[in-house]
């Protein structure tokens, strides 16, 4: 007997039927039903099309974009920082191995610049052992995501996250994709920290935002196809070019929901953030995560 991993209420049994000799799953929420042709509710068979557990109704397709098309100039180290190593591993080795640890990741996109492409596709063969792509990236962010997104356009749920963000687990990833599914639109996020100042051309501060309504933005952050495409079309039709996938939906219309993350899940950007990732991993190695 175990339990359904969509609906947590549906114990399965290897028990043959009356109907097939086929396991079949009971549901404290449904009624006993079958696990393909029928399914049985209060003693009258219905079609799987009718109401019933979702572990056989169709999931939606989850699709991963992880850009790493930066010219990483802040870092300084002539080359991409993502072949850096942290924990003796590249940058994106472990990005790429939280992903393909993420159930319900399907599929993955690389989006590279063509002279990193080289480098990249070794680590894809190693550390992501799900079907995979790279693709080259753009003049700018949201250019790189679109190429990306035309490898995958055909999945339910866009998953963009940056390549640069190697500490993100698969529970965060999975949690931002359940709330996806709820919202149609949702980001790994954390409350701010900091007071933080709005300030003039000059440098001076015109006013302070509360703080208690400020989130900083990570990622992955996930969006509904057909959603995200339909404000693609839009801004394009404007003209417009948005360096955070959020603020492309936003403009359009959409609202975003925040999905609490971890102050772990850092940007690596400058050296330093490269001495405090060292120190994270260190720390969850330790504790054996």
């Amino acid at each position: 007997m175990k339990t359904c991993r969509q609906c947590r209420y549906c114990t399965q049994d290897t028990r043959s039927t009356d109907y097939r000799r086929d396991d079949y799953y009971f549901c404290a929420q449904k009624g006993p039903f079958f696990s393909r042709n029928y399914a049985l509710h209060q003693g009258t068979r219905i079609s799987p099309q009718d109401a019933a557990c979702p572990q056989f109704a169709p999931q939606p397709a989850f699709a991963a974009v992880v850009v790493a098309a930066g010219s990483s100039t802040r870092m300084g180290a002539g080359k991409s920082k993502l072949l850096l190593e942290v924990q003796g591993q590249p940058v994106l080795a472990h990005t790429l191995r939280a992903f393909d640890r993420t159930p319900c990741i399907e599929r993955l996109v690389l989006v590279a610049r063509e002279e990193d492409r080289e480098a990249f596709i070794p680590l894809l063969v190693r550390w992501f052992h799900k079907p995979y792509a790279i693709v080259c990236g753009g003049a700018t962010r949201q250019q790189s995501v679109l190429n990306g997104i035309e490898a995958v356009k055909d999945a339910g749920y866009y998953v963009i996250h940056d390549g640069a963000r190697p500490l993100v687990t698969p529970e965060e990833i999975t949690a931002v994709c359940e709330d996806a599914l709820e919202h149609g639109a949702s980001t790994l996020a954390v409350p701010c920290k900091d007071t933080c100042k709005l300030v003039d051309a000059g440098g001076f501060v015109t006013a302070t935002p509360d703080r208690s309504a400020l989130w900083a933005v990570q990622t992955p952050q996930v969006f509904e196809a057909g959603q995200y495409l339909a404000a693609v079309g839009h801004s394009r039709a404007e003209g417009k070019d948005f360096t955070d996938d959020c603020q492309l939906i936003e403009y359009n219309g959409g609202r975003v929901h925040l999905c609490r993350g971890s102050y772990e899940n850092l940007k690596i950007t400058t050296p330093e953030d490269l001495r405090l990732a060292e120190a994270i991993l260190s720390g969850r190695r330790e504790e054996g995560i």
